[in-house]
């Protein structure tokens, strides 16, 4: 009843209150909706009632209040009416609310099926070792795999296996920067902002970390997917750290998002972008020499010729 109490906690009228006892009785329909889903067998509690018989499946949790509304309602109340988040903090996308949202509902399950299979036809290396004992690498497989309609599908289960991969590549990175044993979910952590950035540009062939005396990095492409990775690792450690009640975790997830919104831009993507613009505008293009010019408007000159004639000799 940590909820309750922090109701009673607050001023009596206060917003605070309000929200503390508005947010209680959405915890407990969340809890019943899961067995109910579960179970497959009786009626899920929704924020407000349909007007019309719906399928129950239509219905998604908000990652911050856990109220059940309607998908295509569900960025709309994130945006402007939850009482579960800081509706003056950083607007989340259509993706990452979608996201958060399967993650606290279980889509994305903690029994891994597709994964286990996959890392089976990987190279069996030191990055597929970093991939089996690290629980979010394999989650974010796992999530790939689950949105994919063919699993089975050779070619997307290599593109999972190299998002898993650069993903590993990042942490190996990550610990020979911080001397550390870490895991990805170390990694997520606000305190080691700083040391990410280091291992991305390090990983994206970029050991000067891109000062002025620096070419850019080698791969910036790289860079850039590591980031779309990274942000999609916290949102599944935030929605693991919300089914949990892991605060903590939560917090980590949520400060380190906040973090790349502030200063991602500039540290990375700003960077390899550039880096792709100055190679793409520096990149020579060989004209064909003068005589292969010559000698092939010459030969289409022949052939013109010669099946003019054809022609009007057939005509006659």
């Amino acid at each position: 009843m940590k909820l309750r109490l922090q109701g009673c906690c607050n001023e009596k009228g206060s917003e605070e209150r309000k929200n503390a006892f508005q947010l209680l009785p959405n915890k407990g329909n969340y809890y019943h909706n899961k067995r109910v889903f579960a179970s497959d067998y009786g009626e899920i509690i929704t924020v407000r009632r349909p007007s019309n018989p719906c399928d129950a499946h239509d219905f998604v949790p908000c990652p911050s209040c856990l109220g059940y509304f309607p998908r295509e309602e569900l960025r709309k109340h994130v945006v402007h009416s939850c009482i579960g988040r800081d509706l003056k903090s950083l607007r989340p996308t259509s993706f990452e609310i979608r996201m958060q949202s399967d993650i606290v509902s279980e889509i994305y399950s903690q029994n891994l099926k597709h994964v286990p299979k996959l890392i089976q036809t990987m190279r069996q290396d030191s990055l597929t070792m970093v991939i089996k004992h690290d629980d979010l690498i394999r989650q974010l497989g796992e999530n790939f795999l689950t949105k994919l309609t063919t699993v089975d599908d050779t070619r997307k289960r290599h593109y999972v296996g190299q998002k898993m991969r650069e993903s590993a590549r990042l942490l190996v990175q990550f610990r020979k920067t911080t001397k550390s044993d870490a895991s990805m979910d170390d990694l997520l952590h606000h305190q080691h902002n700083d040391s990410v950035v280091e291992a991305v540009h390090r990983t994206a062939g970029d050991p000067d970390m891109t000062t002025e005396d620096s070419d850019g990095c080698k791969h910036p492409s790289v860079a850039l997917k590591l980031g779309h990775d990274l942000r999609k690792l916290a949102m599944i450690k935030e929605g693991i750290g919300i089914k949990k009640e892991n605060k903590l975790q939560r917090k980590e997830a949520v400060k380190f998002l906040k973090l790349m919104d502030r200063d991602w831009k500039n540290l990375v993507s700003s960077p390899a972008l550039s880096t792709i613009s100055a190679r793409r505008l520096g990149k020579v293009e060989e004209l064909p020499d003068s005589e292969d010019i010559s000698n092939f408007s010459s030969f289409l000159a022949k052939e013109i010729e010669t099946i003019s004639t054809l022609l009007s000799t057939k005509k006659v």
